[in-house]
């Protein structure tokens, strides 16, 4: 019998998993993009997905949901790729996205610091779909103003939940005077209650 696609993509999620050493969250969110963006595919053989029945269930993920959509995208051709790789399936239906000839004119994004504006940030962030990771990163950014740079590698010995502060190393920082020691920066306590549940 014929390979069924919702069946192949739950058992690429757990190859993936495997080799590319993702964690147990971030698999867990791959395999909630797909299970909610691509249901629609879920019974079909995997010789009837074709680029004519995938295009409106990813323009309807281009609607639903627009900073997941490539995301979607990337994992469908991933998913037919592998099943190419198995002999499965000739070639892989999905085209790649179309470069846009015109390059985005970059403007001035100056920083928001009113507090009304910051909570519309973080609020449109909480209903978007996001890993925990950047909404995580999100708060981080918005309680202690720290640069993207810093946030991203934190690593938990560097929070001391006693002493409620966060001390970033030197060598990350933008200036590098070793002299100048860690950077300590204080953790509000509402922020310091979510790092306690995470």
């Amino acid at each position: 019998t014929a390979a069924i696609f919702g069946a192949f993509a739950d058992t690429w999620v757990q190859i993936e998993h495997r080799r590319a050493r993702w964690t147990p969250d971030y698999r867990d969110e791959v395999a909630a993009s797909i299970k909610n963006h691509l249901v629609d595919l879920d019974l079909l053989p995997l010789t009837e997905v074709t680029a004519a029945i995938a295009a409106p269930v990813l323009g309807r993920c281009e609607r639903r949901a627009p900073d997941m959509a490539k995301k979607v995208r990337q994992r469908l051709r991933a998913i037919l790729d592998q099943a190419v790789e198995d002999g499965l399936i000739p070639a892989n239906p999905i085209p790649l996205p179309r470069r846009r000839r015109n390059a985005t004119k970059r403007t001035h994004m100056p920083a928001r610091t009113a507090r009304d504006e910051v909570g519309a940030i973080l609020r449109s962030a909480e209903v978007s779909e996001v890993s925990r990771g950047v909404r995580r990163a999100h708060l981080l950014a918005a309680f202690t103003a720290q640069r993207i740079g810093e946030i991203a590698p934190a690593e938990w010995p560097e929070i001391d939940f006693k002493a409620a502060t966060w001390s970033i190393p030197r060598a990350r920082m933008k200036r590098k005077d070793e002299q100048r020691g860690d950077h300590a920066v204080p953790l509000p306590p509402v922020l310091l209650a979510q790092m306690r549940e995470w």
